[in-house]
């Protein structure tokens, strides 16, 4: 006979994961001892979807050790209320990208001496700021760049700055001070809406944004028992609240907040920035009142996918034949693509817009392809982006509706910031070109990564950076360098596209070394249907595409 307060419990447990899968990826239970006696679903790395791949073990185990203070800390929290909300944590794979997931727990009435936990992967930048909980595309319905989430509600937001430190480091020992700032640092990320670490003000200030409806005075508590404990009885030590006005619009909390962050480490960055409290609420707001109508550009760029798309063609200059199309976008509201990818990589937004323009794309392949243009195209990827353990899997979902047409795509890999990890990269650029999709890096020249990244990563083309084509017309040492990174690529049977090939002459260096394919208005310029994008000499006396943005943009 089964045991009346059991079946309750599993009711109760029934109804819970019902409501926890409407947003999260895993449910957890766990009891007194932090071990798992219930788990349902899976995240990619923790468990391969069985429930004794889990269900045992300690909850410690599967979040990144650097991250278990913060887990402990967390469910702490439910010590003084039945639930406490989503905050981001790094959980334990294995692999050397880190997976994102935002932890949520409640405690019901119910069920004592049990814990219930939800694991929701994060949107699709893991190392940008304060990412979004994934929200996946319906079922049966193409997938789409994530929705946003709900509008900011309040019209301000409060920042708390630990102030003092500098002061603790001269009392204090080292080891002593880095242990109450490993402490600190894990309940400020506790406190946070999205487990972020807390802002570094110089040398003797800490600064976060708590989580909505977080009780200030406990948060000031908080602080002062691990001053208390770790440090004896220092007046050097305390937490001040500063208010920041937040006109957001119709901004969601995420990309308010996003907003936020981007200010405070704007301000921390200018040179002889004052760390004064007064300084910050005065500087970060002004910041932040000039990125708030940013954000929502970008948000409304991405959401409702307003750029526009024009190719240019990529030539096989050994019969002068399109081998493929560039995608290039045209952007208003910024001053150019390459201004609002490096803003959007900045806010951890850069996977979305990735994402809308390949949709924005194959929507336009496959109808230019019913009109019997028939054609490959090269799409930019940002190596942020992929820095991102779901990015692959949405940008699948993205391009599965189109069927084999998404094998007509191309992608073009762009560094526009350094990569942590060339080799997890290489991983995600080897799933991508398993699905049939060519990979071609591009700006090869442009750093002194360039090397780095052509032995590190698999792809199927080079495209040379335009400034090393156009110095090598009629200089020696840009020649000696082009020829060399030639010679590796030959090497390597990796493919090379020269970009900037403004005439003839141009054309007939890059053949003399070996490169088989270029790009530049010698060949055509962009055009917003692929038939007026085919092999379209420039007139005499156009303006070469180097010199005038609305007609050419370097990274895309």
């Amino acid at each position: 006979m089964n045991d009346p307060a059991e079946s309750v419990l599993r009711a109760e447990r029934d109804r819970f994961v019902g409501f926890a899968f409407a947003a999260a990826d895993l449910l957890v239970e766990i009891d007194d001892t932090g071990t798992i006696r219930f788990a349902s679903g899976t995240i990619s790395g923790l468990t391969s979807g069985s429930r004794s791949d889990l269900e045992g073990r300690k909850l410690l185990s599967i979040v990144a050790p650097q991250e278990r203070g913060l887990a402990r800390e967390l469910i702490s929290l439910l010590d003084r209320g039945n639930r406490f909300q989503p905050a981001r944590v790094c959980l334990n794979t294995g692999a050397s990208t880190p997976l994102f997931a935002f932890m949520g727990g409640c405690r019901l009435p119910s069920a004592p001496g049990r814990t219930f936990l939800t694991f929701s992967l994060t949107s699709l930048s893991a190392s940008g700021a304060a990412p979004t909980p994934r929200t996946a595309p319906g079922a049966n319905q193409p997938a789409t760049v994530p929705a946003k989430a709900r509008k900011t509600e309040d019209q301000k937001l409060t920042m708390l700055v630990v102030k003092g430190l500098a002061g603790l480091r001269a009392r204090s020992d080292a080891k002593a001070v880095d242990t109450f700032l490993e402490k600190l640092s894990v309940y400020l990320r506790a406190s946070s809406p999205d487990g972020r670490a807390p802002t570094a003000l110089g040398a003797d200030k800490l600064a976060v944004v708590p989580g909505k409806g977080a009780d200030g005075d406990r948060i000031r508590e908080g602080v002062q028992k691990i001053v208390d404990q770790e440090s004896g009885d220092s007046p050097l030590v305390d937490v001040t609240a500063l208010t920041i006005n937040l006109d957001a619009g119709d901004l969601s909390e995420a990309d308010a907040v996003r907003a936020l962050v981007y200010a405070i480490d704007k301000f921390t960055t200018q040179p002889q920035a004052r760390y004064t409290v007064a300084a910050i609420t005065e500087g970060a707001q002004a910041i932040l009142d000039e990125t708030l109508p940013r954000v929502a550009a970008l948000r409304a760029t991405i959401e409702h996918r307003a750029f526009d798309v024009v190719f240019q063609p990529i030539v096989d200059m050994t019969g002068e034949k399109v081998h493929h199309f560039e995608a290039l976008t045209r952007i208003e509201n910024f001053e150019s693509p390459g201004e609002l990818m490096a803003f959007a990589e900045q806010l951890g937004m850069a996977g979305d817009f990735d994402l809308a323009v390949c949709q924005k794309v194959m929507e336009m392949l496959s109808e230019q392809a019913r009109a019997g243009h028939d054609a490959r195209v090269a799409v930019n990827l940002s190596a942020r982006s992929l820095e991102s353990n779901l990015f692959i899997d949405e940008l699948q979902r993205v391009i599965a509706p189109f069927g084999n047409w998404n094998r007509r795509l191309m992608f073009e890999l762009t560094e526009t910031v350094k990569v942590r990890d060339i080799a997890e990269l290489n991983k995600k650029l080897q799933m991508i070109r398993r699905g049939g999709q060519k990979i071609c890096l591009d700006d090869v020249g442009a750093s002194s990564t360039s090397f780095e990244s052509l032995h590190g990563l698999q792809v199927d083309f080079v495209k040379i950076d335009g400034r090393q084509v156009r110095g090598a017309i009629g200089d020696a040492r840009h020649l000696a360098v082009l020829k060399s990174i030639v010679d590796v690529c030959r090497e390597l049977d990796v493919e090379t596209i020269a970009e900037h090939i403004e005439d003839e002459r141009a054309a007939a260096v890059m053949r003399g070394l070996g490169i088989r394919f270029g790009q530049g208005y010698h060949f055509g310029r962009p055009a917003p249907a692929l038939g007026d994008a085919r092999l379209k000499p420039a007139k005499s006396g156009s303006k070469p595409s180097g010199g005038a943005k609305t007609d050419r943009v370097d990274w895309v």
